[in-house]
This record gives structure tokens, C-alpha cells and sequence, in this order.
């Protein structure tokens, strides 16, 4: 059975992209427009992978991770980031500070296909 990713992005071509890329090579994939609705996606389905961006409206990243792996705290090693903002201090800490993997946009499609499967491939069960 192939893997399942819940991509989480605000911005509909970005998410759009995202979903086709990872669908295209056989990723069963759900996406979110920001992090409340990931989070009611989280409650009834057993995600492989949740890939973020860091900077959305509402609730971001951070808040979506932290509340996140309050509920299911097996969803730690689950999550990977997105960002655009690498150089924003509060995004750097987050991510530095928790360990989390990050690809920093703009990236293409080969590259997002390589951090996906690194990351599926590293995780512990």
C-alpha cells in the first residue's frame, strides 16, 4: 500500500503543485489550506508523512506541530517543513531548536521528491 502524506500550505498553486508532484509518483496525498483543518484531517487519519509550510494564516506550522504532538505526541517524527523564510529568526529556532528537517523554497520537483523519500526512509515507526 503506498504511503500517505498530508501536505499543509496555504498557497493554493504551491499546495496544488505539491499534491500533484507527490501523487505523480505514487503518494496517496491529502492536503490542508492552513493548520486547523490539518489538524481535523490528523484525528481521523494515520499520516506517513505531514509536510508544512512554516508561514500560513490562522494557525501556522509551529502552532500545528506543537498541538500536534500534544495530541499524538507518535506524530513527532512525522513532520516536515517548508519555508520560504529561513533567514526570520523565529522560523530558524523553531525548526533548529526542535530538530526538524526543512527544505527552503524555491525547490524543484526532484529535490521535494528526494526530501520526501529521505524522510519516509528516516522515520521511526
Amino acid at each position: 500500500m503506498a504511503e500517505q502524506i498530508l501536505v499543509v500550505e496555504d498557497e493554493p498553486d504551491v499546495r496544488e503543485f505539491l499534491r500533484f508532484v507527490l501523487a505523480s509518483i505514487g503518494y496517496r496525498v491529502d492536503t490542508a489550506g492552513e493548520g486547523a483543518e490539518a489538524l481535523t484531517r490528523l484525528e481521523g487519519t494515520a499520516y506517513d508523512l505531514i509536510v508544512s509550510d512554516v508561514k500560513m494564516p490562522g494557525v501556522d506550522g509551529q502552532a500545528l506541530y506543537r498541538e500536534a504532538i500534544r495530541r499524538w505526541p507518535c506524530l513527532r517524527d512525522r513532520f516536515a517543513f517548508l519555508t520560504g523564510d529561513m533567514l526570520g529568526l523565529t522560523t530558524e529556532e523553531f525548526l533548529s531548536g526542535e530538530g526538524l528537517p526543512v527544505l527552503e523554497k524555491p525547490f524543484t520537483a526532484g529535490q521535494l521528491r528526494d526530501f520526501v523519500r529521505s524522510r519516509l526512509d528516516g522515520r521511526c515507526s
